[in-house]
């Protein structure tokens, strides 16, 4: 319950109480986040790039975004995952940050793009070419603006 305190006495017999909760809507927005169900991994290439955009958003602020990625895993043929169905461990970085498992940054109406690497650090031949599959999940929150009095003190 937010922001309510209540005092519970126990009794015998049912005992029913309504606690009305008032909510507001301080801000709105939309994130456009990566859509990519594989990545396609070459010799060459240990990981792939995308980009996470806020829009629209109508107060000031910040959306908080904590990004993780869980391992890749070569899809093929039946012979080729019996052979290589393997994880390969993954990190993700926001724009040129150090890779990470989890990676936590700001997206504002001033700075409203962040460039999303997924990468592994594999050794090459546990890295095989092809196409892999893993999943991106990314937690969102608003964070209002400080109050001009705040940035004063």
């Amino acid at each position: 319950m937010l922001g309510t305190t209540t005092q519970v006495f126990a009794a015998t017999g049912e005992t029913t109480q309504n606690i009305p909760i008032s909510s507001e809507i301080i801000a709105t927005y939309q994130v456009t986040i990566p859509a990519v169900p594989s990545f396609e991994l070459t010799d060459t290439v240990n990981s792939v790039s995308n980009t996470i955009t806020l829009d629209n958003l109508t107060a000031a602020g910040a959306v908080s975004v904590e990004a993780s990625v869980s391992d890749l895993v070569l899809v093929g043929t039946e012979q080729e995952t019996a052979l290589s169905n393997q994880r390969l461990t993954t990190t993700i970085a926001a724009d040129a940050e150090t890779p990470v498992k989890t990676s936590s940054f700001s997206l504002t109406n001033d700075d409203p793009t962040k460039s999303i690497e997924i990468a592994t650090t594999e050794e090459r031949k546990n890295n095989k070419p092809g196409k892999y599959t893993g999943t991106i999940n990314f937690k969102l929150n608003y964070n209002e603006a400080a109050a001009a009095d705040d940035l004063a003190e």
